[in-house]
């Protein structure tokens, strides 16, 4: 009976895992990396929040050397 409970979990579980991964998850990115700077951007201003993204990115570039 445990065998059968286990395979029966197996087999409900792992498409919905499929799916997370591989669909939703993607998805998700897609749509909240963007709006995640959107956002910031109306809080911080457009001008300043351009300044940290620039300031960010160059001091990623500078680490990398």
């Amino acid at each position: 009976m445990e065998h059968l409970k286990r395979l029966l979990g197996s087999v409900i579980f792992l498409p919905f895992i499929f799916c997370y991964s591989y669909v939703v998850g993607p998805l998700l990115m897609a749509v909240l990396v963007p709006g995640g700077v959107v956002l910031l951007l109306l809080i911080l201003g457009f001008k300043d929040g351009k300044k940290a993204f620039k300031d960010a990115f160059l001091q990623k570039q500078l680490g990398k050397k």
